[in-house]
C-alpha cells in the first residue's frame, strides 16, 4: 500500500471543495476489485446533505451511481482530485432512504438513511476505541452490521497513532468496511486523534464544516432526540467558547432525550479512572449535563463496557471495539451499575415513549439492557431584568411628590426575542402621560427604555395617592411602588 496516495488524499481534500454535476453518461469497464483502496462510504449526513467519498490507484472511476429505491440510478460526476473523489448531495429528502455505488462497477449498492426531525422509530449504534486491533475491530463491525442503525455514534480512538497514514487503511476503512458503507459514523474526538494528526483526520472523517469549524463539538437531530458532541480536546471550562456552546443547545432543548457523546469518560474505574482529563469532565461537564437532565451520555478512553447511573443521568462507556481490554475496578466507581471487561458495540432504539438500549459483546450476546425515560424538561426562566430609574428622592420617599418622571429599561439576556407588557394603576387623583398599559416584543444584548412615565397629581385634597407599575418579560414580573401626595 503506498502512502503517496494517501498524501494526496489529504492535501486534495483540504483544498478542493466539489458539488454535483449535471448528469453525465459515461461508459467505464468494470475494474479489478484491488485497483479501489477505499470504497466509497458516507463522509457525514444531515436531514438534506451527505458527503460521499472514495480513493482508487489509478484510472477513471470518479462517478457516482446514486438513487432512491423505487429510482433507477442517476450518474453523478465527483470532480477529480488524483486518486480521491467527493461528491456532496444536496437537497435530498428527509428520512430517506438511498442507494450508491462506484458507476461502472458491478458492486452491490451501499446505502443510508438521511435524518429527520419527524423520524419516528430507529436505531443508532455506539462504539469506540478500535485501535490497534483490526482483527477484532472487524469482528465488532460484522456484529453490528447485523443491525440496521441509522448511524453509528463512535466515542473517539480511530488509530493507534494518526502520523501512521496506513493505520486509515489498515486500523479504519479495511475492518470497517461493512460499517461504513451503510452507517455514517459521527466521531466524538478521541486523543489518538488529537493533536497527532489533526489534518489529516479532518480530512478523511468529519461532520460539515459549517457547523463543525474544525472544532470537534457539533450537534443534529434525529426524530424526538437532541445529539452533541463534545471535544474533550477543545477547552471546555465554564467561559469557554464551547461551554457556552453547549448550554445554548441544552438549554433551548425541548426533545425528550438528549443523547450527548464525547471520548472522556466522567465516571469510571478503569485505567484512567484518576486521570486530571476525568476529573475536568465531572467538574465542569457533568453539573451541566445534570442542570438540564440530558438523557444518556456516551464515552470511551477506557476499554471496557461500564453503565453508571447519577443525577437521573445514564453514563455508558463503550470503549470496547478492538483495543486492548482494561479490567474495571468497581470501587473506583461508586456510580457503576454494570461493568464488564469484553469487546463490545451498543445499540440504542429511540420511540415516543423510551430509549431501549442492549449491549453486545464480540459473539453477539447481550451483556447489559437498559431503558430510558423522557427526561423533564427544565422550566428555565427568561433572562431579562427591568430596571426602574426614578428621581433619587422619589426612591427615598424624603419629600411629598406632587408629580413624578420615570424611565423604565428593559434588558433582555437571549439570543429570542421575548414578548412583554406594561400595565399601570393609579388613582383617578392622578394624571399618567403617555398611555402606560401596552405590549411590547424585545430583542438581545442592549437595554431598552421601554416607556418614560409620568405622573401628576391633579388633586386639591390633602392624601397619599398610590402608583404601582408593573412590567412583566416573558412571564417574569417586576413591581415597582410609589406615592404622589399634597
Amino acid at each position: 500500500m503506498k502512502i503517496k496516495n494517501f498524501v494526496a488524499f489529504i492535501l486534495c481534500s483540504l483544498f478542493v471543495g466539489c458539488t454535483i454535476s449535471e448528469k453525465t453518461t459515461v461508459h467505464i469497464i468494470a475494474p479489478e476489485e484491488d485497483n479501489i483502496l477505499v470504497r466509497p462510504y458516507v463522509e457525514t449526513v444531515s436531514e438534506t446533505n451527505a458527503i460521499i467519498i472514495w480513493q482508487i490507484k489509478d484510472g477513471v472511476l470518479g462517478h457516482l451511481d446514486f438513487k432512491t429505491k423505487i429510482e433507477k440510478p442517476e450518474i453523478i460526476t465527483s470532480s477529480v482530485t488524483d486518486t480521491i473523489f467527493r461528491v456532496v448531495l444536496t437537497n435530498l429528502t428527509p428520512d430517506t432512504e438511498y442507494f450508491y455505488r462506484i458507476a461502472g462497477t458491478s458492486h452491490a449498492f451501499s446505502k443510508f438513511n438521511t435524518l429527520s426531525p419527524e423520524r419516528k422509530n430507529y436505531s443508532f449504534g455506539v462504539l469506540g476505541d478500535n485501535r490497534t486491533r483490526p482483527d477484532k475491530f472487524k469482528k465488532i463491525v460484522a456484529e453490528i452490521s447485523k443491525h440496521d442503525v441509522n448511524f453509528v455514534i463512535h466515542t473517539g480512538d480511530i488509530l493507534t497513532r494518526g502520523t501512521k497514514l496506513d493505520e486509515w487503511y489498515d486500523e479504519w476503512f479495511a475492518p470497517g468496511r461493512p460499517m461504513l458503507e451503510r452507517s455514517p459514523v459521527m466521531v466524538a474526538w478521541g486523543n489518538h486523534e488529537h493533536p497527532w494528526d489533526k489534518k489529516s483526520y479532518l480530512n478523511v472523517f468529519y461532520p460539515d464544516r459549517s457547523q463543525f469549524k474544525s472544532k470537534g463539538y457539533y450537534s443534529y437531530q434525529n426524530g424526538n432526540v437532541l445529539f452533541v458532541h463534545i471535544n474533550t480536546y477543545e477547552p471546555f471550562k465554564p467561559g469557554t467558547i464551547q461551554y457556552n456552546w453547549l448550554e445554548e443547545k441544552l438549554k433551548t432543548c425541548k426533545l425528550p432525550f438528549i443523547v450527548a457523546a464525547l471520548h472522556v469518560s466522567a465516571f469510571t474505574g478503569a485505567g484512567h479512572a484518576k486521570g486530571d482529563d476525568v476529573k475536568e469532565v465531572r467538574q465542569f461537564i457533568v453539573p451541566l449535563l445534570a442542570k438540564y437532565n440530558t438523557s444518556l451520555v456516551v464515552s470511551g478512553h477506557d476499554h471496557v463496557y461500564d453503565r453508571s447511573e447519577y443525577a437521573g443521568t445514564t453514563y455508558v462507556i463503550s470503549g470496547g471495539a478492538g483495543a486492548p481490554l482494561y479490567d474495571p475496578v468497581t470501587y473506583l466507581n461508586p456510580f457503576s451499575v454494570k461493568a464488564k471487561k469484553s469487546l463490545h458495540y451498543v445499540i440504542c432504539s429511540p420511540s415516543a415513549s423510551n430509549i431501549t438500549a442492549n449491549a453486545y459483546d464480540i459473539e453477539g450476546n447481550i451483556i447489559d439492557s437498559f431503558s430510558l425515560s423522557p427526561r423533564k424538561i427544565p422550566e428555565v426562566t427568561p433572562r431579562a431584568f427591568t430596571t426602574f430609574r426614578p428621581p433619587w428622592h422619589n426612591k427615598f420617599n424624603k419629600f411629598k411628590l406632587k408629580s413624578l418622571d420615570w424611565d423604565i429599561y428593559v434588558r433582555n439576556f437571549t439570543t429570542n426575542i421575548l414578548k412583554g407588557s406594561v400595565k399601570v394603576d393609579v388613582s383617578e387623583n392622578i394624571q399618567i402621560l403617555p398611555s402606560t398599559n401596552f405590549s411590547f416584543e424585545l430583542g438581545s444584548n442592549e437595554p431598552i427604555k421601554i416607556l418614560n412615565f409620568k405622573a401628576k397629581l391633579i388633586s386639591k385634597k390633602e392624601n397619599k395617592y398610590p402608583v404601582k407599575v408593573t412590567v412583566a418579560v416573558a412571564g417574569v414580573t417586576n413591581t415597582m411602588e410609589f406615592t404622589l401626595s399634597r
